[in-house]
């Protein structure tokens, strides 16, 4: 029976692999201690490579929650487990983290995606016009800390905060956010939202509300009895007429052309 050493250190690639040999009827074994005599000894991963879901071409709400279900119910997660690809396999459902508590969201309706994307084509004409810098859609994580990291519809990032921007989030306070509530978004979860970005210094803060036509603009502020920060009404429209942004000198939306059927 012939041996063969292989050095993988990526979990993709080492899951690939096993699921391979399994096919193959082969035994594929972790060695901690064996290295061979013509390597130098270097960190690895950890001797079980075992995922916490199947192997599949993809993935979706039910497979995180079963990946959930694997955990206690109370457990603090940290941002780093939520990147670990042995524990969540990549998909678009938005994973959010607000003081170690994760909130994993449903995909959203067609009428939540239709908005995010005429909204954003808005945003990403004027910015890319200007050159003022990007505008990111979710999923795309802004990480806070270990203990808090939200997903918001809809990033712009300015050009001179372009050094925040990672492979795998965003490490800066956005110029502005946009959040369209959709069911899953409750009032009690937003509101905890608010306070993060207000606290992290998001200078802009959009609610776009499909079912009643609305769009509200709020900017940054400080409370002048408190000195918190907190946001504060600049621009809303309803069904027509025309909001402006303070972040983006100059840009204003018809509200009529997000909503349009």
């Amino acid at each position: 029976m012939q041996t063969f050493l292989l050095h993988i250190e990526d979990s993709r690639q080492i899951a690939l692999f096993q699921l391979l040999a399994q096919q193959l009827g082969l035994e594929m074994n972790a060695l901690e201690d064996e290295i061979s005599p013509q390597t130098t000894p270097k960190p690895g991963p950890p001797a079980s490579f075992a995922l916490y879901y199947p192997i599949k071409t993809a993935y979706n709400y039910e497979d995180i929650l079963g990946v959930l279900a694997q955990f206690p119910e109370d457990k603090k997660w940290t941002f780093s487990e939520l990147q670990d690809e042995s524990i969540f396999p990549e998909t678009q459902c938005k994973k959010q983290l607000i003081a170690n508590q994760l909130y994993v969201m449903p995909n959203p309706s067609t009428l939540h995606q239709k908005i995010v994307v005429r909204a954003s084509r808005y945003l990403d004409a004027f910015v890319d016009e200007h050159h003022l810098g990007d505008v990111y859609v979710a999923p795309v994580s802004v990480k806070i800390d270990e203990a808090n990291a939200l997903e918001p519809d809809i990033i712009f990032i300015s050009v001179s905060k372009r050094e925040g921007v990672g492979l795998q989030a965003i490490h800066t306070a956005p110029d502005l956010v946009v959040e369209v509530i959709s069911p899953a978004n409750y009032k009690k979860l937003r509101e905890e939202k608010k306070v993060l970005y207000a606290d992290f210094g998001v200078s802009e803060y959009w609610e776009i509300y499909p079912k009643a036509k609305r769009l509200k603009i709020e900017i940054l502020s400080e409370n002048e009895e408190t000195r918190e920060k907190e946001y504060r009404l600049f621009s809303e429209a309803q069904e027509t007429g025309l909001v402006h942004s303070r972040v983006l000198e100059g840009f204003s939306l018809d509200v009529e052309k997000i909503f349009r059927q």
